[in-house]
This record gives C-alpha cells, structure tokens and sequence, in this order.
C-alpha cells in the first residue's frame, strides 16, 4: 500500500470522527462548537453544572455537545427532560459505560449502574421492598429489629464523635469534615455489615481516578466485603434469630429469591453494599443530581435529531432554578421541592443528618482556626461532588 493512499486513508477517519456533521443528514440541535478529539470538555471547569446551565442560558433548555467522541445531550428544563425521561424512555433507562461501574462496581451487576431489566428490577425491588421500604418496617418484625438496631448504631456512633470532639484541645483546630464522613461510614458499617469500620480504613473509597487506580481500589474493596460476607455465612444469621443487619436479610435472598424466580449472587450483594457505602457516605457532599442515561435508538427531541448513542445529562441544578417555573427560583425555599417522590434511603438519612447537627449544635460552641471570621473566611461555595 502507497503511503499516499495510507495518508488518505488516516485523513478520511479523522474528518469521520472529528467532525460528525459531515456524515449526517439529520437536523442536530445547535450548540458549542466542539475541538477535535476532546469535543467540548475544554469548555467545562470545576462546576460542570454551572456550565451546563449557562449554555442552557444561550443555546436554550435542549444543548448537543461533544465529549471526546461521545455525542453528549443536555436537558436542562423540566419541559425537555420529561420528554426523555417519559416519551423516549426505552431509549434512555441504561446508565452509559464508564469505568467506574467496570472495575468498582463489579462490572455493572450493582443497582446504580446495572442495565435496565429483570437483574436491576430484582435489586430495585430488593432495596425498596426488603431494606428501606416504610410499610416493610410495619409488616415484618425483622426489619422493624433492623430499624432498632439503625438507631442504636446512630445514637453509639454520635456518641464517640462526641466524646472524640470534647477531648480536642479547645485551641487546636478540627477535620470536622472527616470525622463526620467516620461517624456516617462507621454507622452504616455496623448496621450493613455488623461492624465497625475504624477510623479511615474506607478513605480509598474515592471513586475518581484512572483504570489502573480503579481495578486496585476494586479489589481492596472486594477482599474487604468477601471477607464479611463470609464470616456472616459461618457465623451469622441460622434461621432461629433476628436480623441484626442488612447483610443478615440479604443472604437468605440466594436461596429464597425475590418471588419472581430470580435469586441474589455473592457478588450482587456485595455490590449493593458498595452502593449503600458510597450513597451513604458522599450524597451530602453533592449539589447537583443528574440523571444520566445512554440511548439504544436516534430519536427526535424538540424538533431535533438525537444520535443514537448519545449520552443524556439532565441538568436537575438548572431545572431547580428555571425562572418560568419557579418564583423566586434562587430564594431557599425548600418546601416547594416537598410532596414529590423519595428515594430508598431518605428516612435514615434524615435521622443522621437531624441527630448529628442536633448534637453538634447543642454540645459545643463553634469557631474558625486561627481567629478568622466565618463572614471573610468561611468558603461556603458548592462543589461539585460524587453524586453530582
């Protein structure tokens, strides 16, 4: 082969990859124009929400972007989304490939990144019905036990941050930050696994990172989980006593299954404490929630062409503060956002959240290190977190 037909041949799949719109024919909505390669992720900085937003504010509630090669959509009002998420929702009900859900997450057999269908509505159907569900706290004596125990845990776990605080010299300055991230980590140790998780043996749950950083991370968390689940085979739940936590109620579930004919396996159930950690232990550290889906089949959106294979970003930050729909929209007034839908886990965590602020409040007096002033020193900007 000539080198001037390989020449061509490398130009050709450069225009093909770098500039899609020169192989289509479908009307694709307008928006950042994109560098070659990396799309628009030069355009994006440490609160992507923010930059969604804003181009939301120019190019109007439907953006088409590039992220590398990846054909990206964003839907930044309530109108938009409810088309995605309701008329084309076939289309956009799987989570799109990415490396945390591959080599953390056991390769997507977890309940955030699992594909739609008969698996993730076994663990939907596991986690709402059997774990969080309020009427399974009134009709099963062994998840009101677990309920107990929830609190227990709480109550003994707010108790050592207290103490741990009180002993802290008066003039020495401290990582509240982290001692809570302890006492929230430590809480859900014992009421999931039966046990405490001391100190910052968990710090390298931190999900950002590279492949490699990302299969180590995995098989330390791996090692650590095999571990309990099967201390819990030998020594825990034998059928003659209650639950004592949620590792004991899942392991019956191999056997027993959902009533639906699909059981649990070792590796799903330790994926769902994975998610029970890190949805847990990083959720109130976020600030915008997106719900990001891939789509199996083009569609059309306002008028507009959507590729297939796009990714979809709904931008829940901007919705949340659309002046059409919301008076006042950058006004705190969270009682307009009551009355909707709740997720599995908002009852425990609210008694956390109300316990730990109730006791910090009340048990000590609170000040900057170093005699700064909270008005001139306090950054109490948002960041852009885990969940964001």
């Amino acid at each position: 082969m000539s080198p001037l037909l390989l020449c061509s041949i490398a130009v050709a799949i450069f225009l093909y990859l770098c500039f899609p719109n020169l192989r289509t024919s479908h009307r694709l909505r307008p928006g950042l124009k994109p560098t070659p390669l990396v799309g628009n992720l030069p355009h994006f900085g440490s609160k992507p929400h923010h930059s969604m937003a804003a181009l939301a504010q120019k190019y109007g509630p439907l953006v088409h972007l590039r992220m590398g090669l990846v054909h990206v959509i964003v839907a930044a009002s309530a109108s938009v989304a409810a088309q995605f998420m309701k008329a084309h929702d076939a289309n956009f009900s799987s989570r799109p490939p990415n490396s945390d859900a591959k080599y953390v997450a056991y390769n997507y057999q977890d309940l955030v990144f699992a594909p739609y269908g008969p698996r993730w509505r076994m663990l939907r159907k596991i986690s709402s019905v059997h774990l969080f569900s309020g009427k399974a706290l009134d009709d099963f004596r062994h998840l009101r036990q677990v309920n107990y125990y929830y609190y227990y845990y709480l109550l003994e776990e707010v108790a050592v941050l207290t103490r741990a605080l009180a002993r802290a010299s008066p003039t020495e300055a401290v990582n509240l930050g982290q001692l809570l991230n302890v006492c929230s980590t430590n809480t859900l140790g014992r009421m999931m696994l039966g046990r405490r998780v001391v100190g910052d043996a968990l710090e390298w749950l931190d999900l950002r990172g590279v492949a490699a950083k990302m299969k180590k991370l995995h098989r330390r968390f791996d090692a650590f989980l095999t571990e309990i689940v099967e201390e819990h085979k030998i020594n825990g739940f034998n059928g003659t006593e209650e639950y004592s936590n949620m590792l004991s109620m899942l392991i019956p579930l191999k056997e027993d299954g959902d009533g639906d004919g699909l059981k649990l396996t070792d590796t799903e159930i330790k994926a769902l404490l994975l998610n029970m950690f890190t949805a847990g232990t990083d959720t109130s550290a976020s600030t915008v929630e997106c719900a990001i889906a891939i789509a199996a089949n083009s569609c059309e959106i306002n008028g507009y062409h959507i590729p297939k294979n796009s990714t979809l970003l709904v931008t829940i930050w901007a919705i949340a503060r659309d002046p059409i729909i919301w008076v006042d929209p950058l006004k705190f007034k969270p009682e307009r956002f009551l009355g909707g839908g709740e997720n599995a886990g908002v009852s425990m965590a609210l008694r956390m959240v109300h316990l730990l602020i109730g006791t910090l409040v009340h048990a000590f007096e609170w000040h900057l290190a170093d005699g700064l002033k909270p008005a001139e020193n306090l950054n109490m900007e948002e960041a852009y977190g885990l969940m964001g």
